[in-house]
């Protein structure tokens, strides 16, 4: 029975920690954990990989979701193969903390596995702690709000960004307020030139979906209309270094860039003039001002230059 667990758990992350834990603690590898989605796979499939034992290692782990067996006639054969099973198969199920104890599903499972009540974290802040304490991470109070506070708007995208910064800071054993900081930049200038590449390329469905990486990570629009005027400011000066006669190396070197960067910079700015991208500059620098006096909504007035400039 011990083979077999039931955990009562929607939350993905914690989901994910607990395969790793199994895994972890049975020795088996990543290419020996086989997922069923039973939104897409049959009862039929489920049970023979559940009868079969794997062909490359020892023990193998089958992790189930979506599991919604109401046929009397599905449900008894699950419950047979689960009598059955390869002694050196382990099985998840990973079921809804909202299903009914009376469920048919529940009570078979019951008789046949753990049923696990794994706390989700209702704090994050508590998720954040316990995470960095496994990993043997330092993070005081005061981070953790900070961190609560920039990554609030996506919980899916705090748990991504906390994955960074304890591989970021592995050897240092130490996340500050500088780390996060230092992460989130390096985000915004990533993701700001992805911006402004499709925005060139007037690939609007490309700039709203890398304009949003940024408002889920709670980015303030002022810091990226000034990390866009920054991204124009360098595109503008390669411009016009080209047009003076420098080569892609030199410019490499007078700007401090990787001549692969160069490279790109020149062909994303190909088809424009030297005074198209002034005039854009000159527009985002026009609205960094107004939006600081007050004069316009820094929300509306980003949105704004991005669907109609």
């Amino acid at each position: 029975m011990e083979q077999i667990y039931t955990y009562l758990l929607d939350d993905f992350k914690m989901r994910e920690n607990v395969v790793l834990e199994i895994t972890s603690k049975n020795d088996i590898t990543l290419s020996d954990v086989i997922y069923y989605d039973m939104d897409d796979a049959n009862v039929y499939d489920l049970v023979n990989e559940i009868l079969s034992s794997s062909m490359f290692s020892t023990n193998k782990l089958v992790v189930v979701k979506n599991i919604n067996l109401n046929l009397a006639k599905e449900l008894k054969i699950l419950e047979d193969a689960l009598k059955k099973k390869d002694e050196n198969t382990i099985i998840i199920f990973f079921l809804s903390p909202n299903l009914k104890k009376e469920d048919a599903l529940y009570k078979m499972l019951k008789n046949h596995s753990l049923i696990q009540n794994k706390e989700v974290f209702a704090d994050l802040s508590d998720y954040i702690k316990d995470t960095c304490q496994k990993n043997k991470i330092e993070i005081s109070d005061k981070t953790v709000e900070y961190l609560l506070k920039r990554y609030n708007l996506n919980q899916e995208y705090l748990y991504n960004e906390l994955d960074k910064l304890i591989a970021y800071k592995a050897f240092d054993g130490k996340i500050t307020i500088d780390d996060i900081n230092a992460i989130s930049t390096l985000l915004l200038d990533n993701t700001a030139y992805d911006v402004v590449n499709f925005f060139l390329r007037k690939d609007m469905e490309q700039v709203y979906a890398s304009y949003e990486k940024l408002i889920h990570a709670n980015e303030d629009e002022i810091r990226i209309i000034g990390a866009f005027i920054g991204v124009f400011k360098l595109m503008y000066q390669v411009k016009k270094m080209v047009l003076h006669g420098y080569k892609k190396d030199e410019i490499a070197t007078i700007l401090n860039l990787k001549p692969g960067r160069v490279y790109y910079i020149i062909k994303d700015i190909n088809s424009y003039t030297l005074k198209e991208l002034e005039d854009i500059l000159n527009d985002l620098l026009d609205l960094d001002f107004k939006i600081k006096s007050g004069y316009i909504d820094k929300k509306n007035g980003l949105e704004l230059f991005l669907l109609c400039r």
